[in-house]
Protein backbone atom coordinates (compact mmCIF):
# COMPACT_ATOMS: atom_id res chain seq x y z
CA UNK A 1 0.00 0.00 0.00
CA UNK A 2 1.41 3.22 -1.24
CA UNK A 3 1.89 6.77 1.12
CA UNK A 4 -1.31 8.02 0.10
CA UNK A 5 -3.33 5.48 0.34
CA UNK A 6 -2.59 4.22 3.85
CA UNK A 7 -3.17 8.59 4.83
CA UNK A 8 -6.92 8.76 2.79
CA UNK A 9 -8.20 5.09 3.90
CA UNK A 10 -6.73 6.16 7.60
CA UNK A 11 -9.04 9.60 7.43
CA UNK A 12 -11.75 8.23 6.63
CA UNK A 13 -11.94 5.69 9.30
CA UNK A 14 -11.32 8.81 11.97
CA UNK A 15 -13.88 10.87 9.96
CA UNK A 16 -16.78 8.66 9.17
CA UNK A 17 -15.99 5.23 11.35
CA UNK A 18 -15.12 6.35 14.62
CA UNK A 19 -18.39 8.07 15.33
CA UNK A 20 -20.45 4.37 14.45
CA UNK A 21 -20.08 2.29 17.86
CA UNK A 22 -18.30 -1.30 17.58
CA UNK A 23 -18.57 -1.17 13.81
CA UNK A 24 -18.05 -3.93 11.93
CA UNK A 25 -15.97 -3.12 8.91
CA UNK A 26 -15.82 -5.34 5.79
CA UNK A 27 -12.36 -4.83 3.57
CA UNK A 28 -12.37 -5.85 -0.16
CA UNK A 29 -9.33 -7.25 -1.20
CA UNK A 30 -7.60 -7.37 2.25
CA UNK A 31 -4.16 -8.54 1.30
CA UNK A 32 -1.42 -7.60 3.13
CA UNK A 33 1.10 -5.88 0.55
CA UNK A 34 3.11 -3.32 2.42
CA UNK A 35 0.51 -2.63 4.62
CA UNK A 36 -3.06 -2.56 5.20
CA UNK A 37 -6.05 -0.68 6.76
CA UNK A 38 -7.03 -3.05 9.39
CA UNK A 39 -4.90 -1.26 11.85
CA UNK A 40 -6.59 1.89 11.17
CA UNK A 41 -9.69 1.01 12.40
CA UNK A 42 -11.49 1.59 15.68
CA UNK A 43 -9.82 -0.90 18.38
CA UNK A 44 -13.16 -1.66 19.14
CA UNK A 45 -14.41 -2.90 15.35
CA UNK A 46 -15.54 -6.18 14.38
CA UNK A 47 -12.96 -6.31 11.13
CA UNK A 48 -13.10 -9.07 8.39
CA UNK A 49 -10.53 -9.09 5.64
CA UNK A 50 -11.72 -11.08 2.44
CA UNK A 51 -9.47 -11.46 -1.33
CA UNK A 52 -8.99 -14.15 -3.98
CA UNK A 53 -6.35 -15.01 -2.25
CA UNK A 54 -5.29 -16.16 0.96
CA UNK A 55 -2.44 -14.56 3.22
CA UNK A 56 -1.43 -11.69 6.01
CA UNK A 57 -4.54 -10.16 6.73
CA UNK A 58 -7.14 -12.01 4.75
CA UNK A 59 -9.46 -13.82 6.76
CA UNK A 60 -12.04 -15.50 4.38
CA UNK A 61 -11.18 -16.59 0.69
CA UNK A 62 -13.87 -15.86 -1.31
CA UNK A 63 -14.90 -18.69 -3.94
CA UNK A 64 -16.68 -16.25 -6.04
CA UNK A 65 -15.14 -12.86 -5.85
CA UNK A 66 -19.43 -11.26 -6.75
CA UNK A 67 -20.63 -13.26 -4.75
CA UNK A 68 -20.27 -12.27 -0.73
CA UNK A 69 -21.13 -14.69 2.04
CA UNK A 70 -23.13 -12.12 3.94
CA UNK A 71 -26.18 -10.96 4.99
CA UNK A 72 -27.69 -8.13 2.85
CA UNK A 73 -27.11 -4.93 5.59
CA UNK A 74 -24.52 -6.38 7.56
CA UNK A 75 -21.55 -3.75 7.32
CA UNK A 76 -21.51 -0.32 8.83
CA UNK A 77 -18.70 -0.09 6.32
CA UNK A 78 -17.30 -1.47 3.03
CA UNK A 79 -13.47 -0.57 2.50
CA UNK A 80 -11.48 -1.61 -0.79
CA UNK A 81 -8.06 0.47 -1.46
CA UNK A 82 -5.98 -0.22 -4.27
CA UNK A 83 -7.56 -3.26 -5.72
CA UNK A 84 -10.45 -2.10 -8.12
CA UNK A 85 -8.00 -1.88 -10.98
CA UNK A 86 -7.38 -4.93 -10.53
CA UNK A 87 -10.57 -7.01 -10.68
CA UNK A 88 -11.96 -7.64 -14.08
CA UNK A 89 -15.73 -6.86 -13.17
CA UNK A 90 -15.85 -4.33 -10.33
CA UNK A 91 -18.82 -2.94 -11.31
CA UNK A 92 -20.62 -6.73 -10.03
CA UNK A 93 -17.84 -6.61 -6.85
CA UNK A 94 -19.60 -2.74 -6.29
CA UNK A 95 -23.23 -4.50 -6.44
CA UNK A 96 -22.14 -6.98 -3.57
CA UNK A 97 -21.04 -3.95 -1.36
CA UNK A 98 -24.12 -2.55 -2.14
CA UNK A 99 -26.26 -5.13 -0.90
CA UNK A 100 -24.07 -6.26 2.49
CA UNK A 101 -23.55 -2.31 3.43
CA UNK A 102 -26.38 -0.93 5.97
CA UNK A 103 -28.81 1.64 5.71
CA UNK A 104 -26.88 4.24 7.23
CA UNK A 105 -23.42 3.16 6.60
CA UNK A 106 -20.43 4.11 4.00
CA UNK A 107 -18.44 2.51 1.39
CA UNK A 108 -15.16 3.61 0.45
CA UNK A 109 -13.57 3.01 -2.70
CA UNK A 110 -9.32 3.93 -3.24
CA UNK A 111 -8.25 3.42 -7.02
CA UNK A 112 -5.46 4.72 -8.60
CA UNK A 113 -6.52 7.51 -11.65
CA UNK A 114 -2.73 7.06 -12.86
CA UNK A 115 0.50 5.28 -13.05
CA UNK A 116 2.44 2.82 -14.44
CA UNK A 117 1.12 -1.37 -15.64
CA UNK A 118 1.51 -3.32 -12.67
CA UNK A 119 -0.64 -6.74 -12.43
CA UNK A 120 -1.53 -8.43 -9.23
CA UNK A 121 -2.03 -10.37 -11.64
CA UNK A 122 -4.24 -8.81 -13.79
CA UNK A 123 -4.55 -4.65 -14.05
CA UNK A 124 -7.40 -3.22 -16.12
CA UNK A 125 -8.53 -0.20 -14.84
CA UNK A 126 -7.93 3.77 -14.11
CA UNK A 127 -10.55 6.16 -12.19
CA UNK A 128 -11.32 9.79 -13.26
CA UNK A 129 -13.12 12.46 -11.20
CA UNK A 130 -16.45 10.76 -12.82
CA UNK A 131 -16.45 7.67 -11.70
CA UNK A 132 -17.92 8.19 -8.52
CA UNK A 133 -21.44 9.30 -10.24
CA UNK A 134 -21.13 6.74 -13.19
CA UNK A 135 -20.93 3.76 -9.64
CA UNK A 136 -23.58 5.16 -7.70
CA UNK A 137 -25.68 5.39 -10.79
CA UNK A 138 -24.78 1.87 -11.38
CA UNK A 139 -26.28 1.18 -7.71
CA UNK A 140 -29.43 3.00 -7.88
CA UNK A 141 -30.12 0.58 -11.00
CA UNK A 142 -29.68 -2.31 -9.04
CA UNK A 143 -31.88 -1.55 -6.13
CA UNK A 144 -29.70 -0.04 -3.87
CA UNK A 145 -30.43 3.45 -2.74
CA UNK A 146 -26.78 4.70 -3.11
CA UNK A 147 -25.84 8.03 -3.24
CA UNK A 148 -22.08 9.87 -3.71
CA UNK A 149 -21.40 11.35 -0.59
CA UNK A 150 -17.72 13.38 -2.04
CA UNK A 151 -14.95 12.44 -4.51
CA UNK A 152 -11.45 13.54 -5.41
CA UNK A 153 -8.67 12.87 -7.01
CA UNK A 154 -5.78 13.03 -4.29
CA UNK A 155 -2.21 14.95 -5.19
CA UNK A 156 0.48 12.49 -4.88
CA UNK A 157 3.87 12.56 -2.13
CA UNK A 158 6.81 10.53 -2.93
CA UNK A 159 5.56 7.82 -4.76
CA UNK A 160 3.81 8.29 -8.15
CA UNK A 161 0.09 7.52 -7.79
CA UNK A 162 -2.98 9.65 -8.22
CA UNK A 163 -5.44 8.04 -5.81
CA UNK A 164 -9.58 8.33 -7.01
CA UNK A 165 -11.57 8.16 -3.40
CA UNK A 166 -14.73 7.89 -3.33
CA UNK A 167 -16.98 7.59 -0.76
CA UNK A 168 -20.35 6.51 -1.30
CA UNK A 169 -23.76 6.20 1.54
CA UNK A 170 -26.68 3.99 2.01
CA UNK A 171 -30.11 5.71 2.65
CA UNK A 172 -30.14 8.54 5.54
CA UNK A 173 -26.13 8.56 6.62
CA UNK A 174 -24.28 10.42 9.60
CA UNK A 175 -21.99 12.64 7.83
CA UNK A 176 -18.65 14.26 9.40
CA UNK A 177 -18.91 17.89 9.60
CA UNK A 178 -16.06 18.68 6.77
CA UNK A 179 -15.41 16.72 3.74
CA UNK A 180 -12.27 14.21 3.81
CA UNK A 181 -11.48 15.99 1.09
CA UNK A 182 -10.75 19.10 3.21
CA UNK A 183 -7.79 17.71 5.09
CA UNK A 184 -5.93 16.91 1.81
CA UNK A 185 -5.63 20.75 0.32
CA UNK A 186 -3.86 19.34 -2.91
CA UNK A 187 -6.59 17.24 -4.14
CA UNK A 188 -8.36 18.58 -6.87
CA UNK A 189 -11.56 17.79 -9.18
CA UNK A 190 -12.73 17.50 -5.62
CA UNK A 191 -17.35 16.70 -6.12
CA UNK A 192 -19.22 16.77 -3.47
CA UNK A 193 -22.54 14.89 -3.55
CA UNK A 194 -23.77 13.86 -7.06
CA UNK A 195 -23.17 18.13 -8.49
CA UNK A 196 -21.80 18.33 -11.36
CA UNK A 197 -19.25 20.34 -11.16
CA UNK A 198 -16.18 20.39 -9.02
CA UNK A 199 -14.18 22.23 -6.74
CA UNK A 200 -10.13 22.72 -7.59
CA UNK A 201 -11.25 21.52 -11.15
CA UNK A 202 -8.20 20.74 -13.29
CA UNK A 203 -8.46 19.27 -16.61
CA UNK A 204 -5.22 17.84 -17.10
CA UNK A 205 -3.39 15.12 -14.63
CA UNK A 206 -0.69 15.51 -12.48
CA UNK A 207 1.57 13.91 -14.67
CA UNK A 208 0.88 16.20 -17.54
CA UNK A 209 1.40 19.33 -15.60
CA UNK A 210 4.95 17.90 -13.65
CA UNK A 211 5.94 17.44 -17.26
CA UNK A 212 4.75 20.78 -18.22
CA UNK A 213 6.37 22.55 -15.38
CA UNK A 214 9.45 20.84 -15.55
CA UNK A 215 9.90 21.32 -19.18
CA UNK A 216 9.79 25.32 -18.05
CA UNK A 217 12.21 24.83 -15.26
CA UNK A 218 14.83 22.82 -17.66
CA UNK A 219 13.74 25.32 -20.40
CA UNK A 220 13.54 22.12 -22.78
CA UNK A 221 12.78 23.73 -26.63
CA UNK A 222 11.55 20.82 -29.10
CA UNK A 223 13.61 19.99 -31.71
CA UNK A 224 13.80 19.99 -35.16
CA UNK A 225 13.10 17.11 -36.89
CA UNK A 226 10.49 14.20 -38.33
CA UNK A 227 9.25 14.01 -34.89
CA UNK A 228 9.51 17.19 -33.20
CA UNK A 229 10.05 17.06 -29.65
CA UNK A 230 10.99 13.10 -29.67
CA UNK A 231 14.75 13.82 -28.85
CA UNK A 232 13.61 16.96 -26.07
CA UNK A 233 11.52 14.60 -24.06
CA UNK A 234 14.17 12.05 -24.47
CA UNK A 235 16.08 14.56 -22.83
CA UNK A 236 13.65 15.23 -20.46
CA UNK A 237 13.17 11.92 -19.39
CA UNK A 238 17.13 11.37 -19.05
CA UNK A 239 17.51 14.32 -16.94
CA UNK A 240 14.39 13.54 -14.74
CA UNK A 241 16.06 10.09 -14.39
CA UNK A 242 19.53 12.02 -13.40
CA UNK A 243 17.81 13.75 -10.73
CA UNK A 244 16.04 10.49 -9.55
CA UNK A 245 19.01 8.79 -8.80
CA UNK A 246 20.35 11.80 -6.79
CA UNK A 247 17.65 12.26 -4.98
CA UNK A 248 17.53 9.72 -3.99
CA UNK A 249 21.09 9.29 -2.70
CA UNK A 250 20.12 12.41 -0.79
CA UNK A 251 17.58 10.74 0.97
CA UNK A 252 19.50 7.79 1.12
CA UNK A 253 22.02 10.19 2.97
CA UNK A 254 19.32 11.81 4.97
CA UNK A 255 17.95 8.68 5.82
CA UNK A 256 21.59 7.77 7.14
CA UNK A 257 22.15 10.46 9.32
CA UNK A 258 19.00 10.48 11.26
CA UNK A 259 19.69 6.58 12.00
CA UNK A 260 23.61 7.84 13.06
CA UNK A 261 21.92 10.38 15.44
CA UNK A 262 18.90 8.29 16.59
CA UNK A 263 21.68 5.61 17.35
CA UNK A 264 24.27 8.48 19.10
CA UNK A 265 21.17 9.44 20.64
CA UNK A 266 20.37 6.24 22.51
CA UNK A 267 23.70 5.95 23.29
CA UNK A 268 23.82 8.91 25.46
CA UNK A 269 20.34 7.55 27.02
CA UNK A 270 22.19 4.31 28.05
CA UNK A 271 24.88 6.62 29.42
CA UNK A 272 23.10 8.75 31.47
CA UNK A 273 21.22 5.97 32.33
CA UNK A 274 24.36 3.85 33.79
CA UNK A 275 25.40 6.88 35.57
CA UNK A 276 22.34 7.73 37.15
CA UNK A 277 22.66 4.07 38.35
CA UNK A 278 25.89 4.08 39.66
CA UNK A 279 25.22 7.17 41.48
CA UNK A 280 22.42 6.37 42.77
CA UNK A 281 24.28 3.29 44.06
CA UNK A 282 26.81 5.24 45.52
CA UNK A 283 24.36 7.30 47.61
CA UNK A 284 23.19 4.03 48.71
CA UNK A 285 26.00 2.73 50.28
CA UNK A 286 27.21 5.73 51.65
CA UNK A 287 23.42 5.76 53.50
CA UNK A 288 23.85 2.58 54.56
CA UNK A 289 27.86 3.60 55.64
CA UNK A 290 26.06 7.03 57.37
CA UNK A 291 23.11 4.51 59.47
CA UNK A 292 26.16 1.84 60.18
CA UNK A 293 28.34 4.59 61.56
CA UNK A 294 25.42 6.37 63.85
CA UNK A 295 24.11 2.69 65.26
CA UNK A 296 27.84 2.06 66.64
CA UNK A 297 27.99 5.75 67.96
CA UNK A 298 24.52 5.18 70.00
CA UNK A 299 25.80 1.98 70.83
CA UNK A 300 28.98 2.83 72.69
CA UNK A 301 27.37 6.12 73.98
CA UNK A 302 24.83 3.59 75.49
CA UNK A 303 27.65 1.30 77.05
CA UNK A 304 29.19 4.61 78.81
CA UNK A 305 26.13 5.87 80.76
CA UNK A 306 24.25 2.66 81.74
CA UNK A 307 27.29 0.13 83.17
CA UNK A 308 26.32 -3.81 83.12
CA UNK A 309 24.77 -4.71 87.19
CA UNK A 310 26.79 -6.94 87.69
CA UNK A 311 29.75 -4.18 87.56
CA UNK A 312 27.78 -1.64 89.81
CA UNK A 313 27.28 -4.52 92.49
CA UNK A 314 31.35 -5.70 92.63
CA UNK A 315 31.83 -2.15 93.14
CA UNK A 316 29.50 -1.98 95.99
CA UNK A 317 30.49 -4.55 98.05
CA UNK A 318 34.49 -3.39 97.91
CA UNK A 319 33.69 -0.17 98.95
CA UNK A 320 31.91 -1.80 102.14
CA UNK A 321 34.95 -4.13 102.66
CA UNK A 322 37.46 -1.08 102.57
CA UNK A 323 35.32 0.81 104.54
CA UNK A 324 34.74 -2.15 107.47
CA UNK A 325 38.67 -2.50 107.62
CA UNK A 326 39.24 1.48 108.28
CA UNK A 327 36.58 1.76 111.03
CA UNK A 328 36.29 -0.74 113.74
CA UNK A 329 33.62 -0.77 115.77
CA UNK A 330 33.01 0.92 119.33
CA UNK A 331 33.19 -2.28 121.47
CA UNK A 332 36.65 -2.69 119.89
CA UNK A 333 37.98 0.76 120.51
CA UNK A 334 36.61 1.13 124.18
CA UNK A 335 38.47 -2.26 124.74
CA UNK A 336 41.66 -0.92 123.31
Amino acid sequence: MHDTAAAFGAAFLRSYVDAIEHPRILEIGAGDVNGSLRGCAPSTADYIGVDVEGGPGVDLVLADPYSYPFDAESFDAIVSSSCLEHDPMFWLAFVEMCRVVRGGGFVYLNAPSNGRFHRHPTDNWRFYPDSGIALAQWGRRNGYDIRLIESFVGGRRRDIWNDCVMIFGKAETQQPMHPLADLFPRSFNIRLGEEQGFRNYCDRTEDMCLQDWLAEKLKIIPDAGPTPGAASMGGLIATLAEREVALAAVERGAVERAAAAEACLAEEARLRTEAEQRAAQAENRLAEETRLRTETVQRRSTSRKWPRRGGAAAHGSSVARSAGRKAPNRGDTAAH
